[in-house]
């Protein structure tokens, strides 16, 4: 069923309504602890959740972590962002992975906002955290494309491959607040997903399981910025830095 909703969707109506579809604006967390990976390729069907917005918006949220990782591990929900590829990008880019990699290890919102703690849990738990990056890359769960400018619009596409039920909705700011509300749904939802992955290379990407890529027009300046990804990846991952570069520029080798 095609959702017809009124255009100007409340901040609070949204985030009640997606909490389960969009973990970036879920008041309540289900409370459950998230399985852990299998070494099998999942069975049921991926709906990717599209992005062009800061995933925490500037704050290190353990709750909205945690959720994306339950979709992910428990729900095989795919996510999708396109980022400026200039140093911002490059710390929304590197305070997301971390986040996700140590959802499962973080007991509460104290220890997400403790920067040092977080770098020192980087550190005890290495063999973890390369192991949950290699099976995100593995089953491309998350792909991330740096743009050479930052996107025009600010959107969430839920259920994106979905022709039916994929729903765009538009950021919007309201009095300082950060509102969504929705714009298209159903087949036109869709079609708008499978123009920007077309304009954006994104049908498909190579290196297949790869989790960072580079949108056609951005190669000029592809070599600057890994440079940049480089330092920052090293300062969010200490002593891991070269395993999360390869992983997320090449994917996992096979044997």
């Amino acid at each position: 069923m095609i959702r017809n909703q009124h255009p100007e969707i409340a901040d609070r109506t949204f985030k009640r309504r997606c909490a389960e579809k969009d973990p970036h604006y879920a008041d309540e967390m289900e409370g459950k602890q998230p399985r852990k990976w299998h070494r099998h390729q999942p069975t049921t069907r991926v709906q990717p959740t599209c992005y062009t917005d800061d995933p925490f918006r500037h704050q290190c949220r353990a709750e909205a972590a945690q959720q994306i990782r339950n979709n992910i591990d428990k729900n095989n929900i795919q996510y999708v962002y396109f980022f400026q590829g200039d140093d911002n990008g490059a710390k929304k880019t590197c305070q997301l992975l971390q986040m996700l990699l140590l959802a499962n290890i973080l007991k509460n919102q104290a220890e997400a906002n403790d920067w040092q703690g977080r770098l020192a849990k980087v550190k005890s738990n290495q063999k973890e955290i390369k192991s949950d990056l290699e099976q995100i890359c593995t089953y491309g769960m998350i792909k991330i494309y740096f743009l050479p400018e930052a996107p025009a619009l600010q959107y969430v596409i839920h259920n994106a491959g979905d022709n039916i039920h994929a729903t765009i909705y538009l950021k919007q700011e309201q009095e300082h607040e950060q509102a969504y509300f929705e714009w298209a749904s159903g087949a036109g939802a869709y079609q708008f997903w499978n123009e920007v992955r077309k304009a954006r290379g994104a049908l498909t990407p190579q290196p297949p399981k790869a989790m960072f890529y580079f949108v056609p027009e951005f190669k000029l300046y592809q070599g600057d910025f890994i440079n940049t990804l480089n330092t920052v990846v090293d300062y969010y991952f200490p002593g891991i830095k070269d395993d999360v570069m390869n992983l997320c520029l090449k994917g996992p080798t096979t044997n």
